[in-house]
């Protein structure tokens, strides 16, 4: 329920990427991320660069789940989905990651998605 929440919530608002944060007692976090003709041909490697950042953000979850949800131009569902566990990120990987938030934009203005946030 909260994951359905806080994905519904992301494509209402049409936002480019969210993070959504381990739930207590839970070592992943989640990004959400629109599809559409706009990021078609480099979707993979913009989830798993969106995953990275999220990894770098949520310090206590090692794993994150990403999903990508949109239509295509001929109205028909799409999705892609990628998963990393990284238990330890070394300086190396996080100034690359950092280089790669900076170079892409991506969560340079990070939303988080609690969902006790969406709850009415």
């Amino acid at each position: 329920m909260e994951l359905g929440m806080c994905l519904i919530d992301a494509i209402k608002k049409k936002v480019r990427g969210r993070i959504m944060p381990p739930l207590e007692g839970s070592d992943h976090s989640y990004v959400f991320m629109p599809l559409s003709h706009k990021n078609w041909k480099s979707k993979e490697k913009e989830l798993q660069l969106r995953c990275l950042v999220a990894r770098k953000e949520s310090k206590n979850a090692p794993k994150v789940i990403g999903i990508a949800i949109g239509k295509s131009l001929t109205n028909e569902h799409i999705f892609d989905i990628a998963y990393f566990d990284i238990p330890e990120l070394n300086e190396e990987i996080l100034e690359k990651i950092e280089e790669a938030k900076q170079e892409f934009g991506y969560f340079k203005n990070t939303t988080i998605s609690h969902s006790k946030d969406l709850r009415k």
